[in-house]
């Protein structure tokens, strides 16, 4: 098991009245249902947490900069950027111990066969309030984290103490190139 800091990536939301019939007519893969993310070809997650909020996670295997035309673009009206870059940290939680260990912070089930790959939780954990995607990779059971930026030393403290007892390692980016 290992966590990786994914924060130096790029993260986005868009929210708005009309984001999720715009994100489909500029070929974006979005979800029918809330709490529910969708991967693609390219790796980059599509988490759709509202009728009118979407989530965007670039792939941090590849680094692919596509969200960076989610922001060049002119956006359809009552809909706008949400700069997740500013606001949330990012971790990344990977491997088979991952829901045991989340289990000692988190009271959502997070258990493999309870909360699919590309299942989405807005919960809190570790006291904090956070978004939690599942994206198995190669066949690992992995978990996004994202969380308020202010507070992300003491979500990493958090992590780094319950990963303790499954002999958790940190990841670089490098690292995850194969997963």
């Amino acid at each position: 098991m290992g966590l990786a800091d994914l924060s130096p990536l790029s993260r986005w939301g868009v929210k708005g009245v009309e984001v999720l019939d715009w994100l489909r007519r500029e070929g974006w893969w979005v979800p029918n249902i809330n709490n529910r993310a969708e991967r693609m070809k390219d790796g980059t997650i599509v988490a759709r947490l509202a009728d009118s909020e979407v989530l965007l996670l670039d792939n941090p295997a590849v680094r692919s900069r596509r969200l960076d035309g989610v922001i060049a673009a002119v956006l359809p009206p009552k809909c706008y950027p949400l700069p997740r870059t500013d606001s949330h940290a990012w971790l990344y939680l990977v491997g088979a111990s991952g829901p045991d260990c989340l289990a000692k912070l988190c009271g959502v089930d997070l258990r493999l066969h309870r909360f699919a790959d590309l299942a989405v939780a807005q919960t809190s954990l570790a006291r904090l309030s956070a978004v939690i995607v599942r994206d198995d990779r190669s066949g690992i059971p992995a978990f996004h984290i994202l969380a308020d930026s202010a507070s992300a030393l003491y979500l990493w403290d958090c992590l780094m103490d319950a990963m303790a007892e499954f002999d958790g390692r940190l990841l670089g980016l490098d690292d995850l190139s194969g997963v």
